[in-house]
């Protein structure tokens, strides 16, 4: 298939962090009532959202690629790289090419949790989960960069989908890193496929003219993780305008 030739680095604003709904992170902290949350937790949710998004350094590189189907599940990238992924097939399948993408929020991130959890343990662990919703909004923030500069060449984009999910092996990010060469912005993968560092989020998207267009950066009706600290995060961007 052909496809159009894009291939990036950006820089993205951690301040986008600020638009993170309350609830959003009350309830990934496990307040099924946002609500019920008293003035001491919102004090520190205020303190360490700011820590965060002052410790991030965010980053993000892209790379667009025809590609080929080949039986049920692999699919083959331009440069010969097969990904094995029926996620990724399914979701493509009817795409023109794909773009390769990852999100990071950089090496002092994760020195910034480990100081603050040094300090109290709780505290870290809200610095944690606050830190991966941010990630989480930037990734939603440069999907809807792709699909604005997609649009302008007249494609729809589908929904992203990443290696760690279902039906998508995590292994398949050595041969992502292979094609993507993400340590041109200091993301590095562990021999067990981990990225470092670790609040990184590798991504893909397919594009097409006659596709039918997503309405969310992730659609999580595809994945049967109930508990998934995320889940949903990305409707509730969308709608609450976050990241626009």
């Amino acid at each position: 298939m052909e496809s159009i030739d894009m291939e990036n680095t950006l820089s993205l604003n951690s301040e986008v962090g600020y638009q993170l709904p309350r609830e959003i992170i009350l309830r990934a902290i496990g307040y099924q009532n946002p609500d019920s949350a008293g003035e001491e937790i919102n004090d520190l949710i205020t303190e360490y959202l700011g820590l965060a998004i002052i410790a991030a350094d965010p980053k993000a590189i892209y790379r667009s690629t025809s590609f080929r189907l080949v039986g049920d599940d692999q699919v083959e990238l331009l440069d010969g790289q097969i990904l094995t992924s029926e996620m990724l097939y399914q979701t493509i399948a009817e795409c023109e090419g794909i773009i390769i993408g990852l999100v990071t929020l950089g090496s002092k991130t994760d020195a910034a949790i480990a100081a603050v959890s040094q300090e109290d343990a709780f505290c870290g662990y809200l610095t944690d989960v606050i830190s991966s919703l941010l990630v989480e909004i930037l990734a939603h923030k440069f999907w809807q960069y792709l699909v604005s500069e997609l649009g302008s060449q007249g494609y729809r984009a589908t929904s992203f989908v990443s290696p760690g999910a279902i039906k998508f092996p995590l292994p398949e990010q050595k041969r992502i890193f292979q094609f993507l060469q993400p340590e041109r912005i200091g993301v590095t993968l562990t021999e067990s496929c981990l990225m470092e560092p670790s609040k990184s989020l590798t991504v893909i998207l397919g594009y097409g003219k006659q596709i039918e267009p997503a309405k969310y950066s992730h659609d999580c009706s595809t994945c049967d993780m109930k508990d998934c600290l995320i889940r949903g995060i990305h409707i509730d961007l969308a709608e609450s305008n976050a990241g626009y």
